[in-house]
């Protein structure tokens, strides 16, 4: 991480140290799920060729999605300019009444900025920090991310489907694997029928859960989208919502609780 004029550290973009856990555990998955279609599943597949193809071409749009989305930085401008030293007056047509002032930037800040405590920095337009990036989401890579993840998410539907076909064609058919063991690399070709059958079926297992919750995440941003809200609007909201709950629950509460006083010393009278 990057050490400002004051001595603080502040994270430029998502391949800085420390990196989140998440973000590790999506590297592995990634390979895991890259190699399970590549050494198993294509060479199972009847039509390798035009699966592979599909494959790598959606793998294409993936990975540099996901690198140039997690080395942007969506720090706020008015951040960068006063990390060089320069004032408010040397930006162009900015407004300076609807600035915001941010004690841990020491700077002010646009109105619909927020500071990330994990990055250490003011983002513009702030979304949310996603671990899985290692960064924050916002104006700046927004539109980014929303490709990232639904193009992701055809990579995993791809995946799920071809793995769910495969292995319930190598379940239903003992023939199956032996039949084609000699398209398999050597070192899987030396694995028997039930170990196969048993990485298929796990290979299947993430890439369903990593569609679903891909799917739930483009279906929430596209909720979002038609709101015209950010998910950290929804999140005020939501705790908004919440609190306001919490106290009418108190009030009906306090209410009742004053009635059974009340009912108790008519009785006691």
């Amino acid at each position: 991480m990057a050490i400002g004029s004051d001595g603080e550290y502040y994270r430029i973009n998502g391949f800085e140290c420390p990196l989140d856990r998440l973000q590790i555990l999506s590297y592995f998955i990634f390979v895991f799920l890259i190699v399970s279609y590549y050494i198993l599943l294509v060479p199972l597949s009847d039509t390798a060729d035009a699966f592979a193809t599909v494959y790598a071409v959606i793998l294409a749009g993936v990975v540099p999605l996901a690198v140039m989305c997690s080395r942007k930085d969506p720090v706020d401008d008015l951040v960068v300019q006063g990390r060089i030293g320069n004032g408010l007056g040397e930006i162009p047509g900015l407004d300076e009444s609807t600035l915001l002032y941010c004690c841990y930037c020491k700077t002010h800040v646009q109105r619909r900025s927020k500071h990330c405590r994990a990055c250490n920095k003011c983002v513009s337009d702030f979304d949310h920090h996603c671990k899985w990036l290692n960064n924050c989401v916002g104006g700046k890579n927004y539109r980014i991310f929303l490709i990232l993840i639904t193009t992701t998410s055809c990579l995993t539907a791809f995946h799920a489907a071809t793995n769910a076909f495969v292995l319930y064609t190598a379940w239903s058919d003992d023939d199956f694997i032996p039949s084609r063991v000699g398209r398999l690399s050597s070192t899987v070709q030396n694995l028997s029928r039930q170990s196969i059958l048993i990485y298929l079926t796990v290979s299947a297992a993430v890439g369903c859960l990593a569609f679903m919750l891909l799917f739930h995440l483009v279906s929430f941003h596209g909720y979002l989208l038609w709101s015209g809200l950010s998910t950290y609007d929804y999140i005020l909201i939501q705790r908004e919502a919440k609190s306001n709950a919490e106290a009418g629950r108190n009030a009906v509460a306090a209410a009742a609780a004053a009635t059974a006083a009340v009912d108790s010393g008519d009785e006691e009278w």
